[in-house]
C-alpha cells in the first residue's frame, strides 16, 4: 500500500477473529506519562510569557473560577535521544478550556472545547536528549464565550450557569467553575508512518471481525507499508456451572 503525506489512508480487513496489528510500528511508539506534579499560576489574560507566582498543584486537576479567571499550567519533562528520529507529541486527554500550549517558549496548538482528547505535534520544538519546559494556559468557562457577558451582577450561585446561555459556543458539562487539565497529559515519540487510529466492527452472527486502521504518514516522502493481522489466543472462558 502506498501512501503519501499529509494524507492518511483507510484500511478495512476482514479475519475471523484476532485484531489487526502493525507490530513493527508498535514497538517503536513509545509513550511517557506527564501527570503528577506541576505548577500553576492564576492570571488576567494569557500573555506569554508569565510572569506570576508559581504554586504546587497535581495533573490531572482543576481550580475554580469563573469570572474571566484564566491560569497557566507548567512542568517540565525530559527527552530521551532516542526520539530523535521520531515525531514528537503531547496527547491530552482533557483541557478546559480554550487552552493554549508552548514547548520551550514556541506555541505548538491548543484545543478550543474542555472535554475532547487533542494531541500537539512538538517534533519542531522540542529538545530531543535534553530537559524541555510544557507550559499550558487556559481559560475558564468565559473563554467559551461569543460575546462579552457581565457575571457581576449576578448574586444567586444557581443562576450564574444559566446567565450566558446563548453566549456559549461549546459544552460546558460538569460543575461550569472547575477549569484546567483535568485528564492524562502523555509524551508520545512514534514514527513517521504509524498507525493513527484503529476502529473494531465484529459480528457475532457472520463471525467475523472488522478492522478499520488509519495509516498516518507524516514524512514528506512516498512510503509503502503493510499491514498484518494476528490472530492471537484469548483468556479460558470459565466452564458453565
Amino acid at each position: 500500500m502506498d501512501i503519501n503525506e499529509p494524507r492518511a489512508m483507510l484500511v478495512a480487513v476482514l479475519a475471523l477473529s484476532g485484531l489487526l496489528s502493525a507490530a513493527r510500528a508498535e514497538t517503536s511508539r513509545v509513550e511517557i506519562g506527564l501527570n503528577g506534579a506541576w505548577q500553576f499560576q492564576k492570571v488576567k489574560d494569557l500573555a506569554f510569557p508569565p510572569r506570576g507566582e508559581w504554586k504546587e498543584t497535581k495533573v490531572p486537576g482543576t481550580v475554580n473560577g469563573w469570572n474571566y479567571e484564566r491560569a497557566w499550567f507548567r512542568t517540565s519533562f525530559a527527552a530521551p535521544a532516542a526520539f530523535a528520529s521520531k515525531r514528537v507529541k503531547v496527547r491530552f486527554g482533557g483541557v478546559k478550556y480554550n487552552s493554549v500550549v508552548y514547548v520551550n517558549g514556541q506555541k505548538v496548538g491548543g484545543c478550543f472545547g474542555g472535554y475532547e482528547p487533542f494531541e500537539v505535534d512538538i517534533t519542531a520544538a522540542v529538545k530531543v536528549g535534553g530537559q524541555n519546559e510544557l507550559l499550558v494556559g487556559v481559560h475558564d468557562w468565559t473563554g467559551l464565550f461569543s460575546k462579552q457577558v457581565d457575571l457581576s451582577q449576578v448574586t444567586e450561585w444557581h443562576q450564574v450557569r444559566g446567565t450566558p446561555k446563548d453566549a456559549l459556543l461549546s459544552v460546558i458539562g460538569g460543575l461550569f467553575s472547575l477549569y484546567g487539565i483535568w485528564d492524562d497529559v502523555t509524551l508520545v515519540a512514534l514514527p513517521a508512518v504509524h498507525v493513527a487510529d484503529v476502529f473494531v466492527q465484529t459480528s457475532v452472527r457472520k463471525k467475523t471481525l472488522t478492522a478499520l486502521v488509519t495509516v498516518r504518514n507524516e514524512d514528506t516522502t512516498q512510503r509503502t507499508v503493510r499491514l498484518e493481522s494476528r490472530v492471537q489466543d484469548g483468556p479460558e472462558l470459565p466452564a458453565k456451572q
